[in-house]
């Protein structure tokens, strides 16, 4: 494997409870339960979550210094596809 491959491994923990980890050892819970259960967060806010950490982490100019956190926000919005639902629609040819 070369230095620029990464290895992650997602695990059931039941319900809609799932644990992530790298092949660095940085854990991550998600959970999508809808009992309320909440110890983690869910899977589409996650990936959302991490294109906010790449594009802060991308966009943050190299001479800034580490003491000036917080001088950088991303904001993002998503929704949950399966929410809009819509009657499905027929191509005529």
């Amino acid at each position: 494997m070369s230095e620029g491959d990464w290895d992650a491994e997602v695990q059931w923990a039941g319900k809609m409870l799932f644990l992530g980890s790298d092949d660095r050892g940085h854990n991550l819970v998600y959970d999508s339960s809808e009992d309320g259960v909440g110890r983690g967060i869910g899977p589409m806010r996650s990936l959302l979550t991490s294109l906010g950490a790449c594009s802060g982490m991308g966009g943050r100019p190299a001479q800034q210094e580490e003491t000036e956190a917080g001088l950088l926000r991303v904001l993002l919005k998503g929704s949950d596809p399966n929410l809009d639902i819509r009657a499905p629609t027929r191509r005529s040819r």
